[in-house]
């Protein structure tokens, strides 16, 4: 069966912003037209200081052009995505539940807790916000990473990014094996990149460095491609303490390009 998987190495047509800025964009008028959607919602009094408030806020890629097939599939994605980020924050939710009803949950949830509560700290004024900035597009391919804030009353905010690359050509969100014919020398590559950067030596077990790695180290499936390197992030807690933040491995094209996997003609 062939492999689709697009034109995804072709440097032509890119518009490009986020954590790559390399190349200049270039205006293309086959590039599917993308337009942000923000939304938000509130409960509770927030009419005033220490009143308790909580917002969740979405500013979301749609896609405006293109197929009908391609216009239906990329929102629904998006829109799935949306709601895999709410339900982080629900307990118990139904399966089935989709955007609204996940925020009505947790607002349910919420003003049963601030009932009462003297807010003089901020202490229950909440806040989630779930934004999208594009990283690459082409005309069969848009990487875009989700960033997730929220503060929910604890210790401190938290941020979480996760990123996506989404192929017009098959519809559908691709996954590190669609893009790489050989995953354990990609890893290779990788936590070469990633020793350096953390200056840990060859050989060096990383948990001497503070890492959670329980069988040596590991691709995630939260990359990006950029156009000209492919970047995979590690969120705070993921591999490590959250003191220790966030981690990215960013891989030069030219070093995997004999690994890459490219549309059969």
């Amino acid at each position: 069966m062939k492999r689709l998987l697009i034109t995804l190495f072709v440097f032509t047509g890119i518009l490009a912003c986020g954590p790559e800025t390399e190349e200049a964009p270039i205006v293309d008028e086959n590039i599917p037209v993308i337009e942000m959607a923000s939304s938000s919602y509130k409960t509770g009094p927030c009419d005033g200081e220490n009143q308790p408030c909580f917002e969740i806020s979405f500013n979301l890629p749609e896609l405006k052009g293109g197929s009908t097939e391609n216009i239906l599939h990329f929102n629904a994605t998006v829109d799935s995505l949306a709601v895999l980020s709410l339900r982080d924050f629900t307990v118990d939710a139904p399966e089935s539940a989709g955007k609204e009803e996940l925020i009505d949950l947790l607002f349910t949830e919420y003003n049963t807790f601030s009932e009462g509560v003297d807010d003089s700290s901020g202490f229950m004024t909440w806040a989630i916000e779930i934004k999208a900035d594009i990283v690459y597009q082409s005309k069969d391919l848009l990487s875009f990473s989700f960033e997730n804030y929220s503060f929910t009353g604890g210790a401190h905010p938290n941020t979480f990014i996760m990123y996506y690359n989404y192929s017009f050509a098959e519809n559908k969100l691709l996954r590190l094996e669609d893009i790489v014919t050989d995953t354990l020398a990609l890893t290779k590559v990788a936590e070469s990149i990633f020793r350096t950067q953390n200056q840990i030596a060859e050989g060096q077990d990383l948990s001497e460095k503070g890492f959670w790695f329980d069988e040596g180290f590991k691709l995630n499936q939260n990359f990006v491609w950029t156009g000209n390197h492919i970047i995979f992030r590690y969120n705070p807690y993921e591999i490590g303490p959250y003191a220790m933040g966030a981690h990215e491995v960013k891989i030069p094209v030219e070093a995997v390009k004999h690994i890459l996997i490219t549309k059969e003609e």
